[in-house]
């Protein structure tokens, strides 16, 4: 059994005709520090009511203009957990969160723009096969918490979930389509490790990680270290998958519960 990883984001090796990637942008995905594995999306969603997700943020690169690449999580008013493939070769000075942010291309008001000091990805975190992909940024300064940004409701350690989550983010709808300049979301059922294991066979699909999705609903480029939740529990960051929404191929995620014990600790 031949084991493949991606060495950029868009250069990738097809796997039986299928490409493995985590859920990076293309703008980003094709420089040299954002080297390793990159995909992201929201298909078959619909645009969320504005400020309904009060934990979920931008990451945006200042050098491009405000430039949206991952979506992140509040944890509480100075962290935010993310994708370890976000912050792989990141420049803190060049990076920013915001908070209470829906439309990428409209000011509302309800925005925080927050500078990131730090970074810790998981000291287990194996980019050439995606597992503990998890990342807690420190901000520069103290997030306001309201009724618009509060930190998440994470699980506990080992928790496990079943039935339907919810993923939202900034992504793709389609794999290498356009992104929307407001925050989508899509219901998604979750597989279990067995069966995802057996649709990614060349794979590995390991303790650290949930899959959820089925033809024609994921996440996709763009959703990056965005949140799954499952009964409004955050149970999953965006990872990687083979391309968008295929029939077979759920998304794949980092799972909250394996993380929570090192979230608790890192943020104390």
């Amino acid at each position: 059994m031949f084991r493949f990883a991606l060495i950029l984001a868009v250069v990738a090796v097809s796997v039986q005709g299928k490409t493995r990637i985590h859920r990076l942008p293309e703008k980003l995905a094709r420089l040299p520090q954002f080297r390793g594995t990159v995909d992201e999306k929201i298909v078959g969603g619909d645009e969320v009511e504005p400020n309904s997700i009060p934990f979920q943020v931008s990451l945006q690169q200042k050098m491009f203009g405000n430039f949206h690449f991952c979506g992140g999580s509040v944890i509480d008013a100075t962290h935010v957990l993310t994708a370890a493939h976000c912050c792989q070769g990141l420049d803190v000075s060049d990076t920013q969160v915001v908070a209470g942010e829906h439309d990428l291309s409209q000011t509302s008001g309800d925005e925080q723009e927050v500078d990131v000091a730090s970074y810790e990805q998981h000291p287990d975190y194996l980019s050439s096969e995606f597992s503990s992909d998890v990342c807690l940024l420190t901000l520069a300064s103290s997030l306001e918490l309201n009724g618009l940004v509060a930190g998440a409701d994470l699980p506990s350690q080992g928790q496990e979930f079943t039935g339907d989550a919810v993923v939202s983010g900034w992504g793709t709808l389609s794999s290498g389509g356009g992104s929307p300049d407001t925050l989508m979301s899509v219901t998604v059922p979750i597989v279990s490790n067995d069966e995802c294991g057996d649709a990614y066979i060349l794979e590995t699909v390991d303790e650290t990680m949930i899959c959820a999705g089925e033809e024609g609903k994921d996440s996709c480029q763009g959703d990056s270290g965005g949140p799954l939740t499952c009964g409004g529990t955050h149970c999953g960051v965006v990872s990687w998958g083979y391309g968008c929404a295929m029939a077979g191929y759920p998304g794949v995620y980092a799972r909250t519960s394996a993380f929570a014990d090192w979230v608790a600790e890192n943020t104390a």
